[in-house]
């Protein structure tokens, strides 16, 4: 994933590269409504996911990526199993009566779905959300 985004350069240069994401999906937080998501990154052959949340209105600014990757349960890839890799990346988001659910693929062969109530979910993994530079700069003719 390249990005000219600060915050996502960053975040990739001390995490890994971005290589993938779920769909995302509309939240309010603090009275204000966000979409969000889970990204991946791959480091080593090892996964880590992690939240995003943006705007909901253009420029979709970025307003919060967590400190924190979420603990769903990596392992090793197959059908080529190499001994040190992890893999684990989140393939939906749902938000169903205050419960979120995270659906992932773990090794490239399994799927699993991890939940966690709303509020505990933004008291761990969400801060108050600030926003950053866009992350397609539109005027420039570059998309």
């Amino acid at each position: 994933f390249n990005t000219t985004n600060s915050r996502l350069a960053a975040f990739q240069a001390q995490h890994g590269r971005i290589s993938g994401g779920s769909p995302a999906i509309p939240v309010q937080i603090a009275q204000a409504r966000f979409y969000m998501m889970v990204v991946h990154t791959s480091k080593a052959r090892r996964y880590s996911n992690y939240v995003v949340t943006f705007e909901a209105r253009p420029p979709f600014r970025i307003s919060h990526i967590s400190e924190e990757p979420l603990p769903l349960k990596c392992i090793a890839r197959v059908p080529k199993q190499h001994a040190r890799s992890r893999v684990c990346f989140a393939a939906g988001v749902l938000l169903i009566n205050e419960t979120l659910v995270v659906s992932y693929g773990a090794g490239g062969s399994e799927m699993h779905a991890w939940a966690m109530l709303w509020g505990e979910f933004q008291s761990s993994f969400l801060s108050p959300p600030r926003p950053s530079p866009p992350l397609i700069a539109l005027a420039d003719g570059n998309h």
